[in-house]
């Protein structure tokens, strides 16, 4: 009998073929047109099915991060978007392994679990209600097959284990490129491949702003913001090296120049700062000392990086605020139309009309969720952000809380509707992470963050030594 394939071997399989299917994506269009989107199915689910099952959100992640949206039509053309098809993948693998024995799903858990099963039950009555119901469908698929590849899963744990490692990683890498972006003032790699696909990598800004490999200096903010939070809590839990990954994702950071990025990491340090000072002095002080490091960084960053402070003063920012609130009026006045399920998910652009045109953006997701699946969607999505938050800080979990906070305050500031279809992952990333802890919580003593200590590099928690027979009960034997 052979023996098992080990699971480094196939994670590092599984890495190269989700690589192979990023560059196919990247680069396959020009070269073989449609062909490109076979040759990305293939990889990509070549890659979900090689790796360990815990993996495969984290793989989609990767994928997320190295394929700009912008170059994606030529994929979502084909109906669903590729870290929606890696989702359904890993639901599958995991209904197929069958569950866990001894899994917990505690109250505050089926909690969330409730109120993504009523997002699911309005995102479908919403799209049957449409009058906009083909400009709706992209979004309604890729929405539910997300949310119900979410849950099918019983427990969470390992997922949230391993992503709460790869997405400060992956973010890591993306910073220092995001730094070498703003030094060159160009994009080395993706600007060859933009012209390579017909595209150029504009930038209509009164500042250079990085762009990195996804495509937007808000879409890096937002991926760095959340990665960044992610490693301040794991530091202060009891991890130094994760001290290495919270200066490369706020330095990368500091060059989107992305306001709502951020003031979204600094209600995530007001809120993270709240639940250390619920678990244990060494977690504050560990907290504490790298708000003191970290402020000291952004005062060199303001003084090296001047763009900061000519971005924040610009005439193009102070317009960009001025349009914002614009934005109140013109969908409050849209909205009187379908005020209950809105027109459809993804379709808020069209429901406000001709005003579209002057607006050019609706930059506040809740809103674009208010026109789309009208004051029913809006307060279970509400209802929903609170329970993540709620959740995470009941139990005491610092990064869960912080990624919370900093997913949900940064989607506020541009239209992330518009990126809906990968933007999900991103999302469902989140549910994971914090449904995750909320499916394994420590112990009094494990709130110190031994357990980040303890465990390898892919959730699997090392021993000492081999477990041994159990002891017998001495008292029993006699």
């Amino acid at each position: 009998m052979t023996a098992p394939w080990p699971a480094s071997s196939r994670i590092l399989l599984g890495l190269v073929l989700a690589g192979s299917a990023s560059a196919v994506a990247l680069l396959g269009a020009p070269l073989l047109g449609r062909g490109a989107v076979l040759g990305f199915a293939v990889l990509g689910f070549a890659a979900a099915l090689v790796v360990p099952i815990r993996v495969v959100p984290a793989i989609g992640l990767l994928v997320y991060a190295l394929v700009p949206y912008r170059l994606m039509p030529h994929l979502l053309a084909a109906g669903v978007a590729p870290g929606s098809v890696l989702l359904v993948v890993w639901a599958f693998r995991r209904a197929a392994a069958g569950r866990r024995t001894g899994a917990e799903r505690p109250r505050r858990g089926l909690v969330v679990r409730a109120v993504l099963l009523l997002l699911v039950l309005v995102a479908v009555l919403a799209w049957i209600l449409s009058p906009l119901r083909s400009q709706s469908a992209l979004w309604t698929v890729n929405c539910v097959l997300a949310l119900v590849a979410v849950l099918s899963v019983a427990d969470l744990s390992q997922e949230a284990a391993v992503l709460r490692r790869a997405w400060p990683v992956i973010g890591s890498v993306v910073g220092a490129y995001a730094v070498l972006n703003h030094l060159l003032r160009s994009n080395p790699v993706y600007d060859a491949v933009y012209a390579l696909n017909g595209e150029v990598d504009k930038q209509v800004w009164s500042v250079y702003r990085s762009t990195a490999s996804l495509g937007h200096p808000i879409l890096v903010g937002l991926f760095l913001a959340c990665g960044c939070v992610l490693a301040l809590g794991a530091f202060a839990r009891g991890s130094r090296w994760w001290l290495v990954a919270v200066l490369l994702t706020a330095g990368g950071l500091a060059t989107t120049s992305s306001r709502g990025s951020f003031f979204a990491v600094g209600v995530a340090v007001l809120v993270g700062a709240v639940v250390a000072v619920a678990m244990s002095r060494a977690v504050l002080r560990r907290f504490a000392s790298v708000l003191v490091v970290g402020a000291g960084a952004a005062a060199v960053a303001v003084v090296a990086l001047p763009a900061l402070l000519e971005r924040f003063g610009s005439s193009e920012a102070h317009g960009s605020f001025v349009q914002r609130t614009r934005t109140y009026d013109i969908v409050f006045s849209a909205w009187t139309q379908h005020p209950l399920l809105g027109t459809g998910g993804g379709t808020a652009a069209d429901a406000v009309g001709d005003a579209i045109l002057s607006l050019r953006y609706i930059e506040n997701w809740y809103l674009q969720l208010l026109l789309g699946l009208g004051a029913v969607g809006l307060l279970v999505v509400a209802a929903l952000v609170v329970a993540l938050i709620t959740t995470a800080a009941r139990d005491r979990d610092l990064p869960a809380a912080m990624l919370a906070v900093t997913f949900c305050t940064v989607i506020a500031t541009f239209d992330a509707d518009d990126h809906a279809a990968t933007l999900f992952l991103l999302a469902l990333v989140v549910v994971v992470v914090v449904g995750g802890h909320a499916q394994s919580r420590p112990s009094a003593e494990g709130c110190s963050g031994l357990d980040l200590l303890r465990a390898g590099p892919f959730g699997q928690r090392r021993s000492a030594r081999p477990a041994g027979p159990a002891k017998a009960d001495v008292g029993g034997a006699r």
